[in-house]
C-alpha cells in the first residue's frame, strides 16, 4: 500500500513508508543484536546445523536492512513519477503510442 502510494505520489504514503521502515529497521537491529550476543533466533528454529542457520539468518537481515534503507530513501526523497514511468496517450488517429514527459 505504501509503494502504490509513492508510485502514485499521495501525501499520506510518505509517512506510512518512513513508519513502515522505521519498524522494519527495529527488527532487523534486534535480530542482529539477537544473533551477536548469541541468542540466536535462526540457530533454534532452523532444521539446518546451527553455524550455518546463524549465517544464512545474518545474511536475511543484512538483505532486509538494505530493504528497509531504500524504503527510507523513497519515503525522504519520494517518487518522480514524471521521470520513471513514460505516459500513454492516445494520437489522434487512435494508435496509442509512448510520450516522453
Amino acid at each position: 500500500m505504501a509503494a502504490y502510494g509513492q508510485i502514485r505520489g499521495r501525501t499520506w504514503s510518505a509517512a506510512l513508508t518512513g513508519y513502515l521502515a522505521a519498524i522494519g529497521l527495529g527488527v532487523t537491529a534486534y535480530g542482529t543484536l539477537l544473533v551477536l550476543t548469541g541468542l540466536d533466533p535462526f540457530k533454534l528454529t532452523s532444521s539446518l546445523p546451527g553455524d550455518k542457520a546463524s549465517a544464512e539468518g545474518f545474511g536475511l537481515l543484512f538483505w532486509m536492512t538494505g530493504l528497509w534503507l531504500i524504503a527510507a530513501r523513497f519515503a525522504w526523497k519520494g517518487v518522480d513519477g514524471k521521470r520513471s514511468f513514460a505516459l500513454r496517450t492516445a494520437t489522434p488517429s487512435g494508435v496509442t503510442g509512448l510520450v516522453a514527459a
